[in-house]
């Protein structure tokens, strides 16, 4: 059986001779290790042709390599305020973020960040019984033979419920902590067609004359990515990022008039420079959820 983190392995930057110059977050993958990371095979049989980005959580290639992202996001190192009582508090690397601690957020919405935390915890005990299984069976389970965990059924069952609740957790945060910091914003219609989420923002609010974008990130959840229109990856946070989801919102809406609105108010907003793109991210370790949410700004 394969082991190591099922974190994603995308495309770093190009022409860099040392990882500390790769990013800022930058980790070789021996310090990693050392700090008890465990890459999947691939990364650990070509070691020095990745590094470990710390803040994106993904084990990157150092050379680039085919599908490179080349403009990654990054969260403002700026202070910043939603509400008049909010303030933001500089963390490590210098981001700045808001935390909004569960206790100050209504007791229905608590109930609900529990209830969730509580099928998290399930669904991860699942995951591992059968990781657990299959390790004492010697790679078998009921007389069958796997070379990868992620060939079994129900393992590949059960991490695709873990995902699906932890990004309902992270929905659930962002939105409470977003009616709890601005309790007069509207939240917009902003999904496009389709059961998926890919190619709209998790949520959009309007305030007054100010409209924000919010990624919600829960439990482990990474930033995704887009191919624009010359078919590169272009990361979630970053402008390119967002007017390529914007420009898809509006190619979406020829029959949604609400959805259409939404562009309008997305497209004047940015032209005003009177719109906030927002990263809000439920965080977790083993079993338990940490029990605040941080808000971040992307630059």
């Amino acid at each position: 059986m394969m082991g190591g983190d099922e974190r994603g392995i995308v495309g770093g930057q190009e022409e860099i001779g040392e990882v500390a110059a790769v990013c800022q977050y930058g980790q070789t993958i021996a310090q990693r290790r050392k700090e008890g990371g465990n890459p999947i095979q691939s990364v650990l049989d070509h070691s020095d042709q990745y590094y470990y980005n710390t803040e994106t959580h993904t084990y990157n290639l150092i050379d680039g390599g085919k599908g490179a992202i080349k403009n990654r996001a990054k969260l403002s190192r700026e202070e910043f305020a939603l509400k008049d009582t909010s303030n933001t508090n500089a963390r490590r690397h210098g981001v700045h973020e808001i935390k909004v601690r569960h206790d100050t957020l209504p007791e229905k919405q608590q109930r609900k960040l529990k209830k969730l935390e509580e099928e998290r915890r399930r669904a991860r005990k699942q995951k591992k019984a059968i990781e657990d299984t299959l390790k004492k069976g010697g790679d078998t389970i009921d007389g069958q033979s796997y070379n990868r965990i992620k060939d079994v059924k129900a393992w590949k069952e059960a991490d695709h419920d873990l995902k699906k609740i932890s990004e309902k957790l992270g929905e659930h945060a962002a939105n409470a902590a977003i009616n709890q910091q601005l309790p007069n914003a509207k939240k917009l219609h902003s999904d496009t067609p389709g059961d998926g989420k890919q190619g709209q923002f998790d949520s959009v609010y309007q305030d007054g004359d100010k409209i924000y974008i919010i990624e919600a990130k829960g439990a482990g959840g990474r930033r995704t990515t887009r191919n624009n229109s010359k078919g590169d990856p272009v990361e979630q946070g970053t402008e390119e990022y967002r007017d390529e989801i914007i420009e898809n919102m509006e190619k979406e809406a020829k029959k949604d008039p609400e959805l259409r609105k939404t562009v309008r108010a997305l497209k004047k907003a940015v032209k005003q420079g009177k719109l906030e793109y927002l990263e809000i991210v439920q965080k977790a370790n083993d079993d338990d959820v940490i029990p605040h949410v941080q808000i971040s700004k992307y630059e």
